[in-house]
């Protein structure tokens, strides 16, 4: 890469690897419930108001400080990934105060499935909890 603008597509998509597997789990006719943290802003507005038709929404915070996570994929001719670049500050916004707010809803569950791109404190609190309420194994 030497700076030089190429010709090339542009799309935006929802996603997420949490989001992108809570939706298809709604799509099976599930009712998933996302915990999850997006900024005020534009992309924050699209994920709310586009993305998430078959997800329960009160799970997701929004923040005002700091921007909802994106990523750039640059893809070659045949649609094979290059790299990715992206801004994922706000994982770190998602706490072990935020999960423990829907304990109950997780003790419900009858599966928790967790993004890695979470604090290792937030996960093993999240992990923590599954355990206390036999989640999954019901």
């Amino acid at each position: 890469m030497d700076g030089r603008t190429f010709k090339g597509k542009i799309a935006q998509a929802g996603g997420g690897v949490g989001r992108n597997i809570a939706d298809a789990l709604g799509k099976l006719g599930t009712s998933p419930f996302l915990i999850s943290a997006v900024g005020n802003d534009e992309f924050g507005n699209f994920i709310m108001t586009q993305t998430i038709p078959h997800l329960n929404p009160n799970g997701i915070s929004r923040l005002r400080d700091v921007t909802t996570g994106t990523c750039m994929v640059l893809c070659d001719h045949t649609g094979e990934c290059l790299f990715v670049v992206g801004d994922m500050d706000i994982h770190e916004r998602i706490t072990e105060d935020q999960i423990k707010r829907f304990e109950k809803t997780i003790a419900e569950s009858s599966l928790v499935v967790l993004d890695g791109n979470l604090s290792q404190e937030t996960l093993e609190f999240a992990l923590i909890l599954c355990q206390k309420h036999s989640v999954p194994g019901k």
